[in-house]
């Protein structure tokens, strides 16, 4: 794994070099941790070897004493890993300089590894690693915040979220040296990527088959039905969706996912024949004969030979129209699921 994240195991000379059984000059029985990998020549992180299969708890202390530093040196060290081959476990320094924390900051294991933990495992390559040592700060706060969400009912989570999205990706309300870090922290905890392809924050691990609380809510994944009929207040563009258990299609516009689903809607369900086509004349016509495109601050859209629809409205009317639809075809709202970001 050292050797894949880009360490030379081969030259302990080597600026990224992994070095066994490096001595720290603490003040132990035991002073040598099993690795020290460097990063431009120092060393930055410890690693601590188990048995596999051995509880890791009992070796915590040790790990802690390694990490400390004896009187007058530079500590350089800012992460150490505890792992018995299977549980690997990231403590820091976060609370108090050279002292580790007591809990971890990242838990993952082998054993159910997810894509999420590769794609975080990234972040530890020689390539990568001086951006993540900056960015240990939010790293931390990030993990602990998502922990206490975890935590927290859907309710508290949907409000929340409403409560605090626009202020956080914009910095608003706190200060300006801060807003580098909230939003690193608000990208760590609600992840742009989409839920099937795996989250890419720092993962708090799970009690075994125990789920997180507001999983949907927090991977962008929303169905018509569960939309608000403010979805604007989730302040979240859309980026996929899919239909009727269809794969996802990813799209930049709510407006091209809502003529992609009209059109689907008239052409399997005949959509048009269950809605009174006067009473929706201002979003739904019959094309023949009339202008396509856009015409003044409407924009026509063909969906079928036969019928074109206004897509020129905000996220709330489409989504409000996609329910009347669906409802009038029988089909439930259930079947259409968003991507957001």
């Amino acid at each position: 794994m050292l050797r894949d994240l880009g360490f030379n195991l081969q030259d302990p000379n080597s600026p990224e070099a992994a070095v066994p059984e490096f001595d720290r000059g603490v003040r132990s029985s035991n002073t040598r941790v099993d690795y020290a990998l460097f990063l431009n020549s120092q060393p930055v992180m410890l690693v601590e070897c188990k048995q596999l299969g051995e509880p890791l708890d009992k070796h915590v202390n040790q790990l802690d004493e390694y990490f400390r530093v004896p009187g007058g040196q530079i500590n350089t060290v800012k992460i150490g890993i505890l792992s018995n081959g299977d549980e690997f476990r990231f403590y820091t320094d976060s609370k108090d300089p050279n002292v580790m924390d007591p809990e971890p900051y990242w838990v993952f294991k082998l054993s159910k590894l997810s894509d999420g933990d590769v794609e975080t495992l990234l972040h530890y390559t020689v390539k990568n690693l001086k951006e993540t040592l900056n960015d240990l700060p939010a790293t931390v706060y990030a993990s602990r915040l998502k922990r206490w969400l975890l935590e927290r009912n859907k309710e508290e989570l949907d409000w929340l979220y409403r409560a605090t999205a626009k202020e956080i990706k914009s910095g608003q309300r706190i200060g300006s040296e801060d807003t580098t870090n909230a939003e690193k922290i608000w990208t760590l905890i609600f992840p742009v990527n989409k839920t099937k392809e795996g989250p890419t924050a720092l993962e708090v691990e799970q009690k075994d088959g125990e789920p997180e609380s507001g999983q949907e809510e927090f991977d962008k994944e929303i169905s018509l039905a569960d939309c608000p009929n403010n979805i604007s207040s989730l302040h979240l563009k859309i980026s996929g969706y899919k239909i009727e258990g269809s794969e996802v299609k990813d799209v930049k516009k709510w407006s091209d996912m809502f003529a992609d689903v009209i059109k689907i809607l008239c052409e399997k369900y005949d959509l048009p024949a269950h809605l009174n086509l006067s009473e929706e004349s201002t979003w739904l016509r019959y094309s023949v004969d009339e202008p396509s495109g856009k015409v003044g601050s409407q924009n026509w859209i063909k969906v079928t030979n036969d019928y074109e629809i206004n897509v020129h409205t905000d996220a709330n009317g489409i989504t409000s129209k996609l329910k009347k639809c669906f409802a009038a075809v029988g089909i439930s709202a259930n079947q259409l699921v968003f991507y957001l970001r």
